[in-house]
């Protein structure tokens, strides 16, 4: 019996050292979650549409989004995840008055990190973290949602931020700031870290156009950024559309991956058509479509802008709602992907780090319909 504890003992101690020497860490990535309550909702929906969709949220987290939180703690907790970051819509909006708003953004913050071990919870805002507030006051989102997520990480309070997690740099983006604040953001982010072994942009717009349905919803100053990313080791982390996607963009400069990640809620597109693959002339033709209406000529400039910036392969689509873990070492960016089941539904490769020893990429299993 001595003997066997004392293997066990030196196995752990083995893996711990390698663990540390490769720079190996997981972290739990959570897309759009909603987070709603009749308490923020003293008055009567002011549209049958708001309406249904208050009654929808209502009954998301009576069940479906609770089951999938409790399945990514137990996941996070077992795979001793250093933090978890969430891609934005923490909370639905539309909350009564901008008080009632940052009560709002708070309840959800601490509701999601309830279900969480006790590890950090990072986050971004999202267009629903300001709705009702985006043209007249951003305040509860910045002083409140972002306040949280300043103590999370130990900084100043901003509406974007850095985090440094080893030799990795992790940049939470304000992507409802003007295109030159982003633009600026990230390339003094760049300058500041110049010695990374991956950037990760966080961020709740998608830098690649990444759905049929809005194809130009992008993080303002997009393809300028993608640009400053590609010359380095990048992902781009992002939410918003509701649907789970891996997109690559290639150039003479260099490459450059983003993974958006699903909803929280099995009844979040109930009814919808579900797209099992989205090969990237959809995206294409969708783009061309939008050149027409009152912002035509803009994006006319950015299809032009889009079609001049390389090969882009959007490899895995779908709409089943779960959370992503993350697992990071010198070697390569690995993305699991789980459906709320034990085991992921698919693995996927994110990046490699050819300076490094890279294995075989492993078998992906097929994604459960």
């Amino acid at each position: 019996m001595k003997n066997k504890l004392c293997i066990i003992l030196i196995l752990s101690m083995l893996f711990s050292v390698h663990s540390e020497e490769n720079h190996a860490y997981k972290i739990l990535i959570l897309g759009d979650i909603h987070y709603d309550n009749p308490e923020f909702h003293q008055k009567e929906a002011p549209s049958k549409a708001l309406r249904k969709e208050r009654i929808r949220n209502y009954e998301m987290w009576e069940g479906p989004s609770c089951e999938l939180l409790k399945s990514a703690g137990k996941r996070a907790k077992a795979e001793s995840c250093a933090f978890a970051i969430q891609m934005g819509d923490i909370a639905q909006g539309d909350a009564d008055t901008p008080e009632l708003l940052g009560k709002m953004l708070e309840k959800a913050f601490r509701t999601v990190k309830s279900y969480l071990p006790a590890i950090p919870l990072l986050a971004v805002k999202g267009n629903h973290d300001i709705r009702g507030y985006r043209k007249t006051i951003q305040r509860p989102a910045d002083n409140v949602l972002m306040g949280l997520v300043a103590k999370e990480i130990g900084a100043g309070k901003g509406s974007s931020w850095t985090f440094r997690k080893g030799k990795d740099l992790y940049i939470g983006i304000d992507g409802f700031r003007p295109e030159k604040q982003c633009i600026a953001f990230v390339k003094k982010a760049l300058l500041d870290n110049p010695e990374t072994r991956y950037v990760f942009l966080v961020t709740h717009l998608p830098v690649i156009p990444a759905t049929i349905h809005s194809p130009f919803w992008n993080l303002p100053g997009n393809f300028e950024i993608a640009d400053l990313l590609e010359k380095r080791k990048a992902v781009i982390l992002a939410g918003h559309t509701h649907s789970l996607s891996i997109t690559t963009r290639k150039t003479r400069n260099g490459q450059l991956v983003q993974l958006v990640s699903t909803s929280l809620g099995r009844d979040w597109l109930s009814g919808k058509k579900m797209q099992p693959s989205l090969d990237w002339t959809s995206v294409r033709d969708a783009a061309c479509k939008s050149v027409r209406g009152k912002n035509a000529e803009n994006n006319k400039r950015k299809l032009e802008t889009l079609d001049s910036k390389g090969e882009y392969s959007t490899r895995i689509y779908t709409r089943i709602s779960g959370y992503v873990i993350l697992k990071i070492n010198d070697e390569r960016v690995e993305a699991e992907i789980y459906t709320g089941e034990e085991k992921p539904s698919l693995r996927e490769i994110l990046v490699e780090n050819r300076t490094g020893n890279p294995q075989e990429k492993p078998d992906t299993p097929a994604l459960h319909k």
